[in-house]
């Protein structure tokens, strides 16, 4: 039997930001996120107008690399249920990404040495772009077989101003920290096993 494919989530951006409606005029974004075979597979799908965004183009080579979210940046915050430890997932459309772990709001930032590499992949088609990202599930300690996530996005306009992109946004300013934010749930496929 097929498994059916997660559904897409629309990603909205910060109403406040004067930002907003010139880096993102007419696109939509949306995001998803599976548990499958020991791994989180994320992706971001991009529909619209994305010339007037800077995007870089894929590297050959991608590396682990800090400060992501200063440019287009795609995050993902993956929280342990009933914990306040939580990791954030960074992947710029170039490739290079990297994954820092915090034990409470804001505190502890650390990257995540249990993993040494990010799966990476993107994908163009006529008015859509989308970018994946995976990452195991298993070198994320303290998550069992769920985890409460959010999707996030900054986009930088090719004039350098940037909108900030959630499923939720809980705060008086964009702070995807905020647990309050994590607003979707992940689970392990029942008879699947780390």
């Amino acid at each position: 039997m097929d498994r059916l494919e997660p559904a897409w989530h629309a990603l909205k951006a910060y109403p406040s930001s004067d930002e907003t409606s010139a880096a993102a005029p007419a696109i939509r974004l949306e995001g998803r996120a599976v548990l499958r075979q020991g791994s989180l597979q994320v992706s971001f799908r991009l529909l619209g107008a994305s010339e007037t965004l800077a995007i870089p183009e894929r590297r050959a080579s991608a590396r682990r690399e800090d400060g992501l979210w200063e440019h287009t940046c795609w995050e993902a915050f993956i929280g342990v249920p009933g914990s306040e430890r939580y990791w954030e997932v960074n992947c710029s459309p170039a490739g290079d990404w990297n994954v820092y772990r915090f034990e409470r709001y804001r505190e502890g930032m650390a990257p995540e040495s249990a993993i040494a590499t990010l799966v990476t992949a993107s994908e163009a088609t006529p008015g859509a772009r989308q970018w994946d990202f995976s990452l195991p599930w298993s070198a994320l300690p303290g998550l069992g077989a769920h985890a409460e996530l959010s999707l996030t996005a900054v986009l930088e306009a090719r004039d350098g101003r940037r909108s900030y992109w959630a499923l939720a946004h809980a705060g008086a300013r964009p702070d995807f920290h905020l647990r309050s934010s994590f607003v979707l749930r992940v689970e392990r496929p029942k008879g699947e096993t780390e």
